[in-house]
């Protein structure tokens, strides 16, 4: 199997912030696997059978709003397309046996994808810099997310909890990406945390 490396490894440099508590924390989560599944128009019902199954997790009902699992998240990226984020493990062959070509179909979009995150009492403000949507918690709340853009970048943003929100970014602009955050985050003195092993908050 090829070794998974990310391609931030250079340029993440960890650094403590000064002060004792950060009010604002950057770094990249890594060890996670992305799935996108999609169903055929008139298999949605047993696709969710077959997610449920093997995730003990619910398919989202609305495109923009995530549902948890376990050790899985589910957002709901178009009519009867999902993507499917938990950590790198034996789930992911597991869900491309168990979805027949009949049903529907699974692609790993896990080496093609980046995942940042960006934590604290001014990562809002933060964003609110580069992305154009309204990214306050009486709009965009918890377990949201969306499609938008971060600079004329395409992203997927999701909002963890209150002050946590993740980042996925196709591998080519991770870099650039990257670049942004910390430079838009240097007003806040943001502590930079080593690439971490998945989490789902």
């Amino acid at each position: 199997m090829v070794e998974r490396r990310s391609v931030l490894a250079t340029v993440v440099q960890p650094r403590s912030a000064g002060t004792a508590v950060a009010p604002l924390r950057l770094g990249e989560a890594s060890g996670f696997a992305l799935l996108q599944a999609s169903a055929f128009p008139g298999t949605v019902d047993e696709f969710a059978r077959i997610v449920q199954g093997l995730l003990g997790a619910n398919l989202p009902l609305q495109v923009g709003a995530a549902a948890r699992g376990a050790q899985h998240a589910l957002f709901k990226v178009g009519p009867e397309s999902f993507w499917i984020v938990g950590p790198a493990g034996a789930w992911e062959a597991a869900l491309c046996d168990a979805v027949a070509g009949e049903i529907g179909s699974v692609l790993s979009l896990s080496h093609g994808r980046t995942r940042l995150f960006i934590e604290g009492a001014a990562s809002c403000e933060v964003l609110c810099r580069g992305i154009g949507i309204d990214l306050y918690p009486e709009v965009f709340r918890a377990d949201a997310f969306a499609l938008t853009e971060l600079v004329h970048t395409p992203v997927l943003l999701h909002r963890c909890a209150a002050h946590r929100y993740e980042l996925y970014v196709l591998t080519t602009y991770a870099e650039w990406v990257w670049d942004w955050l910390a430079d838009a985050a240097l007003p806040f003195d943001p502590q930079i945390v080593a690439p971490a092993m998945l989490t789902l908050r």
